[in-house]
């Protein structure tokens, strides 16, 4: 992302410039069509980061956890 200068959700807008992010869901966005992308990662361990902001931008997406396992 950094070396692209965009934010995630700059880059989605590239595709399409409907792209908003949820506020109450800071990991989905949603197109004018009612389209959404979730960014999930793996379940943080050793000190990574939760959730995790995709760039530097403060209205990015965030990647959230979701386990791999099932329940």
């Amino acid at each position: 992302m950094k070396e692209s200068e965009l934010s995630l959700l700059g880059l989605l807008r590239k595709a399409d410039k409907s792209f908003e992010r949820l506020e109450d869901q800071k990991e989905t966005v949603r197109n004018a069509t009612g389209f959404e992308v979730d960014v999930i990662r793996r379940v943080a361990k050793d000190g990574d980061p939760h959730p995790l902001r995709m760039s530097d931008d403060e209205d990015d997406i965030w990647a959230v956890q979701a386990s791999t396992r099932g329940s």
